[in-house]
């Protein structure tokens, strides 16, 4: 353990661990570290485990759906817009907040956006065909 502890001193330029009081505390970079390799490992797992079976009714997931007004893309970052159905009837299902918009809008193409590393994710591959069907739904 001490061999593969000094080259992880090493990598990070801390000591990671110290003794005190005859047991081996983290330390504040070591703490800092645990988050996002408890992350990371889960991941390598889950990717190693293949494909679990996924059940929507106990995913505990937030999604981020952002809409953008090309010509105020710094004003309007967080602003989604759909049509007039879309939000009521996502909102329960997606615990969303729903506001009326104050003015007329003009009809807008639908284009549904992922990062790669999202391809293969069970839970975005649900969220994207639930968004499909509904707007399919629609019309």
């Amino acid at each position: 353990m001490s061999a593969a502890l000094n080259r992880l001193r090493s990598i990070f330029d801390d000591e990671l661990f110290i003794r005190q009081s005859g047991e081996m505390i983290p330390t504040p970079r070591a703490l800092s570290l645990a988050e996002p390799i408890k992350e990371a490992l889960q991941r390598v797992e889950a990717a190693l485990a293949g494909s679990p079976h996924f059940d929507p009714g106990t995913m505990r997931r937030d999604f981020t759906v952002r809409g953008v007004d090309r010509g105020n893309s710094r004003a309007f970052r967080n602003v989604c817009t759909f049509r007039s159905e879309w939000p009521f009837a996502f909102a329960p299902i997606l615990g969303l907040r729903v506001y009326e918009v104050p003015v007329e809008l003009a009809p807008i193409s639908l284009a549904l956006i992922w990062h790669r590393r999202n391809d293969e994710d069970a839970g975005c591959a649900w969220f994207r065909q639930q968004v499909i069907q509904f707007a399919k739904s629609l019309g």
